[in-house]
């Protein structure tokens, strides 16, 4: 059964064959006619590919040399990490970028018809651009692939620019730390009268043992001058024994407030030393007012003396001036005395001190050594990133630039008549067995109206 009704679908095929031909011929001959009268629309494939690693150049660190050598820029070998470029290649900045510098091709168009993406087996990127002008497709393909890259320039310049300024406020914020610290030093130097804390600390305690050792000389020269008073007021209370009638006035207030004013004097000239050195102008000038009143205390002496003087080449008169001079010798070691304990108190003072000193100015020291080497650093960094803001680096491999393509893409006319004319032959074989069909029913009608009319 099933052979009997191939045989007549042949039959319908082979009673049929001219509404067949003439379908498909039909539909081929109209597929290559609106070929012909379509504009046709030419496109254009640029290759390109993102290397795995771009080359990295650096100008001023101690590597660069080697930097400079040549490097294999492969493709990424994962269809992963080619998708962000995707993504960038259908943004609508690199379309704006695009259309700016052709403005015949809208926006519209780049964004959603006439480019298309894709990656190879080998992970290139392949990017298609479409239009009828086929010069105007290969400059649009080649448009995309180096406003690309001028985005990912741009990208980086950017953060090259915010690493910038955050590289020029650290170098400013450095600089602030380092004159404060520098400032503080000198405030510290300026508030104690110190030029330098470690010739400070070694000219002090030289002063201060110069000091001990003046003082224990004079206590005991002043010893020897007490000594010598004392025999000679034993002298004199012989001699006083036959001339008991005579009294001896050894001292007047004029000559007591001289002796307080030495006292002073000195006492402030080894104070003094212990800041200066002896030739400085404060001390000289207070050393010739101690010479001053030294001269005035022995002429005041003088006339005490005059005013009560013995006959003249008396044994007697020679030991009242003898003890008037040991007396005044006194009065000027005691004050000397005087003045280096006062001396060695206020070295012992600034001592004390100077550690305390010492420790701050040594942070302060340490704190402006450690930003100096980091503002080395960051001057450096600025310096590298105003080095690689100049850089033309390309962030694309182009393999293949786009050609002018000769054949348009769409419509291709054989293609569209071959595939017109299978259609027509389906269409034709279809319309055949409807043909067929309707004729069968025909026949039955026609048939059931004669039996009908004959039967009847």
């Amino acid at each position: 059964m099933t052979w009997k009704r191939s045989i007549n679908y042949w039959i319908i095929l082979h009673r049929k064959k001219h509404v067949i031909i003439l379908t498909a011929l039909i539909s081929a001959l109209s597929a290559i006619v609106m070929s012909l009268l379509i504009t046709p629309v030419y496109e254009s494939k640029a290759t390109f590919y993102v290397p795995e690693a771009s080359s990295s150049l650096s100008y001023l660190s101690d590597d660069s040399l080697f930097d400079l050598q040549k490097e294999i820029l492969s493709p990424v070998p994962k269809e992963s990490s080619a998708t962000p470029f995707f993504g960038i290649l259908q943004s609508r900045k690199i379309a704006e970028y695009v259309n700016k510098e052709f403005p015949e091709k809208s926006i519209k168009k780049l964004l959603f018809s006439d480019i298309d993406f894709e990656i190879s087996d080998g992970f290139m990127i392949a990017l298609y651009s479409r239009d009828k002008d086929p010069v105007l497709a290969s400059k649009i393909a080649d448009s995309y692939v180096k406003n690309l890259n001028l985005l990912l320039q741009e990208t980086s310049i950017d953060n090259l620019e915010r690493d910038n300024s955050a590289l020029k406020e650290k170098l400013e914020e450095t600089i602030s730390l380092i004159r404060k610290a520098e400032d503080k030093i000198k405030t510290i130097k300026e508030e104690n009268d110190i030029a330098s804390i470690e010739d400070e600390m070694t000219w002090l305690t030289d002063q201060r043992i110069s000091f001990i050792g003046e003082m224990e000389n004079k206590q005991v020269y002043l010893g020897e001058v007490k000594k010598k008073l004392k025999e000679l007021s034993l002298e004199l209370e012989k001699e006083g024994s036959t001339l008991a009638s005579q009294h001896v006035a050894l001292s007047n207030p004029k000559i007591e407030h001289l002796q307080v004013k030495l006292s002073d004097i000195a006492a402030e000239v080894s104070g003094m030393l212990v800041r200066y050195t002896k030739d400085h102008p404060e001390i000289l000038n207070l050393k010739a007012q101690y010479n001053e009143l030294s001269k005035e205390l022995k002429n005041e002496a003088d006339k005490l003396i005059a005013s009560q003087i013995k006959p003249e080449n008396t044994f007697y008169e020679k030991l009242r001036q003898d003890l008037v001079n040991l007396i005044i010798e006194e009065s000027t070691v005691s004050s000397s005395i005087k003045g280096y304990k006062e001396a060695i108190q206020r070295a012992d003072e600034r001592l004390e001190k100077l550690p305390a000193i010492l420790t701050e100015t040594g942070r302060m020291t340490d704190s402006i050594e450690r930003h100096k080497k980091i503002y080395e650093q960051l001057e450096l960094a600025y310096q590298e990133s105003l080095m690689q803001m100049g850089r033309d680096v390309q962030f694309l491999v182009t393999l293949d630039k786009a050609n002018v393509p000769e054949n348009p893409s769409f419509p291709i006319v054989w293609l569209n008549g071959i595939i017109a004319l299978f259609g027509g032959l389906f269409t034709g074989i279809a319309y055949a067995f409807f043909l067929n069909y309707a004729e069968s029913v025909n026949k039955a009608s026609v048939r059931r109206i004669v039996k009908s009319i004959l039967g009847d």
